[in-house]
């Protein structure tokens, strides 16, 4: 097996054992806690970290990982991890499938594939350098991702999480954005990477 196989087959490993445990924690009673910064963290957050660490130390041992929950210090050399266990974790302890497991491979710093999984709904995301980012869902199995032929940011559609997500500096600049695109959806994104414009 390549590693290129190899490592696509860790990263839908991965995906997939997260989302059998996040299944099982969504919408049932769980104690919330709230991290140094205020955001929220539960028990499903780490248990899905350390799950995820446990898969990749195994296939990739030399392999280095930064988590959110657990951090980690890569050097920035070599193959890095990056996992997110619920981007989103607002959304999962209110019951709104608009959570998401992130897990992202970097190369010398540089990032090589990535996945985004909604387990509840059943899609994910999945691209690597040289390839097609694929979608695939319970209707749909390797569906090319595509985006619109837009030209310009006016006719651009910006998503983002919530309105005080943006603070000080952050806050002018989104709201600069704000001001050349269509229209600004608030909530419910799928995908809660912070904020994204969609042409």
């Amino acid at each position: 097996m390549t590693d290129l196989a190899r490592l696509s087959q860790t990263m839908h490993l991965c995906a997939d054992q997260a989302g059998a445990v996040l299944k099982r924690y969504f919408r049932a009673p769980l104690p919330v806690t709230s991290k140094d910064d205020a955001s929220p963290v539960t028990r499903a957050d780490h248990e899905v970290e350390t799950l995820l660490r446990q898969i990749i130390q195994s296939a990739h041992p030399t392999d280095e990982i930064l988590g959110e929950e657990f951090g980690g210090d890569p050097s920035g050399a070599g193959w890095q991890w990056v996992i997110d266990p619920i981007d989103g974790t607002r959304a999962f302890i209110t019951g709104r499938p608009s959570f998401t497991t992130l897990i992202a491979v970097l190369r010398d710093g540089v990032p090589y594939a990535g996945l985004i999984d909604q387990p509840i709904t059943g899609e994910r995301w999945f691209g690597m350098t040289g390839a097609e980012t694929r979608f695939t869902s319970a209707t749909m199995s390797g569906q090319v991702g595509t985006r619109r032929a837009t030209a310009s940011l006016a006719d651009a559609e910006l998503s983002c999480t919530a309105p005080d997500m943006h603070i000080g500096e952050n806050a002018t600049r989104f709201a600069q954005l704000q001001r050349r695109v269509r229209r600004t959806s608030w909530g419910g994104m799928l995908t809660h990477m912070g904020c994204s414009a969609s042409a």
